[in-house]
């Protein structure tokens, strides 16, 4: 009856561990490129990169609305990011907008503000330093059909 249970309980484990998120789902790899070469964001800057579906994803039985967003881990020292999904297991496939945008870091914004003079605006910390040229109605768009690695070259976006 216990190596029964126990037999049970491991494959229960097994099943758990190998997969609780969709298998249709892609774990994409990609570089953030401006010119070709890697995109180096300033020291006092960090930059944030957003997936936005443009279509909706049926995935069993539910669907999946056109605009969710899954946010990119990008690493400034060699210019690639991954886009993990929500769950750890990717991103369904299809086309996604991509949003990238650049703030000041905190230090970087008080620094700025300190050195304002009287009736001078404060500097927002919100501020795209890339002007908004990638925010929400960005020009890039990417298809993601299976784990090729995404190339996005800031300077091919711009049309």
């Amino acid at each position: 009856m216990y190596r029964f249970a126990g037999n049970v309980m491991l494959v229960s484990l097994a099943l758990a561990v190998a997969g609780c998120g969709s298998s249709q789902t892609i774990w994409v790899k990609g570089k953030l490129t401006k010119g070709g070469a890697k995109y180096d964001v300033p020291a006092d800057q960090k930059l944030h990169m957003t997936f936005y579906s443009t279509e909706p994803f049926k995935d069993g039985e539910r669907t999946i609305p056109a605009g969710q967003a899954y946010t990119a881990v990008y690493k400034s020292e060699d210019g690639t990011f991954t886009v993990e999904g929500p769950d750890g297991y990717g991103i369904p496939p299809g086309k996604y907008r991509v949003s990238v945008t650049q703030q000041l870091t905190r230090e970087a914004v008080d620094k700025k503000n300190e050195k304002l003079k009287r009736n001078q605006s404060v500097f927002e910390r919100d501020t795209d330093m890339l002007k908004g040229q990638f925010s929400e109605n960005s020009p890039i768009v990417v298809e993601i059909k299976d784990s090729t690695e995404v190339v996005i070259d800031l300077d091919k976006a711009k049309g």
